[in-house]
């Protein structure tokens, strides 16, 4: 399978967990059929503004923060298959919670 710009927001999950109840029979047959299944994601994660996350910075972006990559990789684990991520250019905006790049 393969997901592209997710822009996960954490107010939003609802809309997450429908997609994913698409895709799972999905790959469930495709295990059935020939076991040969994964799941890559075109980056974008995160939601690329302020997802009320942190309230110690209302400016901060939601995507490429920890917290950010976290729900992400929860998300993505939560179909059962391997998964592989390509860095998308929002992937990296999470700035304000690192010194440095």
């Amino acid at each position: 399978g393969i997901l592209g710009d997710l822009h996960i927001d954490p107010r939003k999950m609802d809309d997450y967990t429908e997609g994913h109840d698409h895709w799972i029979p999905i790959f469930e047959r495709a295990k059935e059929a020939h076991g040969n299944v994964a799941l890559v994601s075109l980056g974008d994660l995160g939601e690329s503004k302020n997802c009320d996350h942190n309230p110690d910075n209302p400016d901060e972006l939601f995507a490429g923060t920890s917290l950010c990559h976290a729900m992400a990789a929860e998300f993505l684990g939560s179909f059962g298959v391997p998964y592989e991520v390509i860095g998308g250019n929002h992937d990296l905006e999470g700035i304000d919670e690192f010194r440095t790049d």
